[in-house]
């Protein structure tokens, strides 16, 4: 019972870093896809949040920009908490 308890607050650790990531991720993504234009900064930024999937999805990045920049936070939340969790989390 015990170890089945651990398991899920292990599981919620997970999820709440994940989320965290993902969220912050596409809101900074957001600002700086918004803003890109106006500042310099902004355009910077905007170049490093979107790579890699924005610049790689080329057309298809066209026609379905939010879906494939969703999809892009999703990539960075998924490398960003496996790095937290591989070197940063105790097991």
């Amino acid at each position: 019972m015990i170890a089945r308890i651990e398991a899920k607050k292990h599981n919620v650790k997970k999820a709440l870093v994940f989320g965290t990531f993902f969220v912050t991720h596409s809101a900074a993504q957001f600002w700086s896809w918004a803003y890109a234009l106006r500042n310099n900064t902004a355009s910077q930024f905007w170049a490093i949040l979107s790579s890699p999937l924005v610049q790689l999805a080329g057309f298809f990045a066209s026609q379905y920009f939010w879906i494939v920049a969703e999809v892009n936070s999703l990539l960075w939340a998924a490398a960003l908490s496996f790095i937290v969790f591989q070197f940063f989390m105790e097991p």
